[in-house]
């Protein structure tokens, strides 16, 4: 289990976390609505809205996942127990996220 993201949502505080589960068989026999996570899909979506240095940065929830995948997919190549406990489709899938603790807002914000 990794927390992906800890941000402010008006007065309340959003933390929000990703867990790896065993899962027998194909996973929309057990979650029907499941969707497939992809590269080509976070390339569609994009970056993160860049924000100034005085506001918060407002992910999507799209964006909080992708974080959290991309960390898991670091973790896989730095973390011996993380990778001895995830199966080798976990690693066949992680393989096309570029590693990354962060960094999703790496670029300069223009302001208005």
């Amino acid at each position: 289990m990794h927390s992906t993201s800890w941000r402010s949502d008006g007065p309340a505080m959003v933390c929000t976390y990703l867990a790896v589960v065993d899962c027998p068989g194909p996973v929309r026999e057990h979650w029907p609505e499941a969707l497939p996570v992809s590269t080509a899909l976070a390339d569609l979506v994009g970056r993160p809205r860049t924000h100034g240095p005085m506001e918060p940065p407002v992910p999507s929830h799209w964006h909080v996942l992708l974080h959290g995948i991309r960390h898991l997919r670091f973790l896989l190549t730095t973390d011996a127990t993380v990778a001895a406990a995830l199966t080798e489709k976990w690693g066949e899938h992680l393989a096309n996220f570029e590693p990354a603790i962060a960094r999703m807002y790496d670029q300069i914000h223009e302001s208005a």
